[in-house]
């Protein structure tokens, strides 16, 4: 997951957010996948444990769905700081009940399945009317939409892998690197001395577990 900037500018409104770019080849974009469908009726976080040790892109957790009854399927997805091993990372936080975490696996499975690699991709973005590659269901309602508050997701095509020769660019660059905005200019500046790794629990978040 790669934490990049969409900037919305024109002569009514200037507005910049997080957008994250996820990238994976089909095992990684499979095991995705399959990590939604556990949190399902999962008890505790699930870590995202497939990237390195090196990776230079952004932490991820998922949170056990939500259990209100809602008839859309709904995502929560925010991001903070943590540290790990004393180094600042930028983690992203999923959150949702179990149609959402349902839509957001097909997502990841057709991301898997796609032969034109990372030029395709399914952006979902909560102040877009229609988030574009969303994915329908027979009735033409979107599979999964993003609450108000959430940070853009942008899913790119599987990878045929992690070489320079087969991740063309700019994408190779954006990968390797952990892109242009990685970390905050205010999270680069923390002393990891002055802080402490800790973990999401339901305590003390009740108004991020709300999906209304």
């Amino acid at each position: 997951m790669i934490r990049c900037k969409t900037i919305r500018a024109n002569e009514c409104v200037y507005d910049q957010k997080t957008d994250v770019w996820v990238y994976g080849d089909c095992v990684g974009f499979a095991q995705f996948a399959e990590e939604l469908h556990h949190a399902i009726n999962a008890r505790s976080v699930i870590h995202v444990t497939s990237i390195p040790d090196d990776t230079r892109g952004m932490l991820c957790v998922i949170l056990p769905a939500a259990t209100e009854s809602h008839e859309a399927a709904l995502l929560k997805i925010r991001e903070r700081w943590v540290f790990r091993n004393g180094q600042p990372f930028m983690q992203v936080i999923i959150y949702g009940n179990a149609e959402g975490y349902r839509g957001l696996a097909a997502i990841c499975n057709q991301a898997r399945d796609t032969q034109l690699g990372p030029a395709e991709h399914w952006h979902l973005d909560p102040d877009n009317e229609i988030p574009l590659g969303a994915i329908e269901d027979e009735n033409g309602r979107r599979i999964v939409r993003l609450v108000p508050g959430s940070i853009a997701l942008n899913i790119r095509g599987c990878a045929a892998g992690w070489s320079q020769l087969e991740i063309e660019e700019p994408y190779f660059q954006e990968v390797s690197s952990g892109g242009a905005y990685r970390l905050p200019e205010s999270v680069r500046a923390l002393n990891p001395s002055e802080t402490c790794e800790f973990d999401v629990s339901p305590d003390g978040w009740e108004d991020y577990l709300r999906l209304g």
